[in-house]
């Protein structure tokens, strides 16, 4: 089995997308409230103060977001299949090293069962 950087890297990616995907549905509720809330605000002519976020920015920042985040969702769709087979490669491998290692360990018990104590 192969637990290099890159697999762990894959699957921090895995996990991150998982969660983005999970979150995604909250987070543009959550800029369709700031957008709402912002059109109240400009209709009650409510001054900002100067640090003050501006929609079109944070409406810039999300777009650019989704962007990455479909940009990302499609090239893992993309390697999905070659990241099954990965995984399937890796599992037989295993299985096998574990098949190796109970055959020599019963070859070993069988040695050991066959000695006298004395």
């Amino acid at each position: 089995m192969n637990f290099t950087n890159q697999n762990f890297d894959i699957l921090q990616h895995i996990a991150v997308l998982e969660f983005s995907i999970s979150q995604n549905l909250v987070w543009q509720k959550t800029v369709d409230q700031l957008k709402q809330g912002h059109k109240l605000l400009e209709k009650q002519q409510f001054r900002a103060p100067e640090d003050y976020l501006s929609i079109d920015l944070l409406d810039g920042i999300w777009t650019s977001y989704k962007q990455i985040y479909h940009q990302k969702i499609n090239l893992f769709e993309k390697d999905r299949i070659k990241l099954q087979d990965r995984v399937i490669e890796d599992e037989k491998h295993v299985k096998l090293t574990i098949r190796d290692l109970q055959e020599k360990w019963a070859k070993l018990k069988l040695q050991f069962t066959d000695m006298d104590p004395d």
